[in-house]
């Protein structure tokens, strides 16, 4: 049993676009893409304005998403397989850094901000 006493009046809250339920949701195909929408779109949400990714290593680490993964959806290769399927729905866009450690791969969400960011980031000017 949850030690959960219920929301309080006023409290943080992470926006999910009314969009979200009727253009992306019925084209999820499992309870791990869901899942990684939530958390992309919670640690994105918590981030400053020019910085609103969020890398699979980083969400892994983030508190509760390794135990709602593995309680719903799998292990950690549910989440890498879910945040690809979410870049292919269009949900997410993805950039890819290499530098000297290698490659690693931002996943922000596909809003307007995300898409200039994106955009910058592609064409060099950041």
């Amino acid at each position: 049993m949850s030690d959960f006493s219920g929301f309080p009046g006023i409290s943080k809250a992470t926006t999910i676009p009314n969009l979200f339920f009727t253009a992306v949701l019925p084209e999820m195909e499992s309870p791990a893409e869901l899942l990684a929408f939530l958390w992309v779109s919670r640690v994105t949400q918590e981030r400053k304005p020019d910085a609103r990714f969020a890398t699979a290593d980083e969400l892994w680490a983030y508190p509760g998403v390794r135990t709602s993964f593995e309680q719903l959806a799998g292990e950690r290769d549910a989440l890498d397989t879910a945040l690809e399927a979410l870049v292919r729905l269009r949900a997410l866009l993805a950039l890819t850094l290499v530098g000297a450690e290698g490659e690693e791969r931002l996943y922000f969400v596909n809003n307007p901000a995300s898409r200039r960011t994106v955009a910058r980031a592609r064409s060099g000017d950041l």
